[in-house]
């Protein structure tokens, strides 16, 4: 059985959101399958754009070459680089609109480019929730 590696950051200070109950229950689903599945988060600061950037950075030096599949839905862990890598993109960026001040868009082409940079070369279908 193919072992699948969900990854997904945890949010600085920690609440839960839709994002976080969706992941918990794809793996209670998984498992209930018989699949061998794993959750693995990184504490995720992103009140400056050197904070996000760092996120960035943290996911992608992750070596998950133990799993056979990864997946992920939310930045920056759509960073991970992996053969065999999903991305159910929830909201791209969601954070970055939603927070960041007005003066953002003179850095805003390097966080995009971060993103469709992470997204392009994965395999498969990209489903937008």
């Amino acid at each position: 059985m193919n072992a699948i590696g969900v990854v997904a950051p945890s949010p600085v200070p920690f609440r839960e959101g839709g994002a976080e109950r969706l992941w918990n229950s794809l793996v209670v689903e998984l498992r209930s399958r018989g699949i061998p599945v794993d959750l693995l988060k990184a504490p995720i600061r992103e009140r400056t754009l050197a904070q996000l950037l760092a996120g960035y950075a943290t996911f992608a030096e992750w070596d998950l070459s133990h799993f056979d599949q990864v997946i992920t839905g939310k930045y920056p862990a759509w960073a991970i680089e992996h053969p065999n890598h999903r991305l159910w993109m929830l909201h791209p960026l969601r954070g970055l609109y939603d927070r960041y001040p007005g003066s953002l868009p003179a850095q805003l082409p390097r966080m995009l480019d971060a993103d469709l940079h992470a997204a392009a070369g994965l395999p498969g279908r990209l489903a937008e929730g």
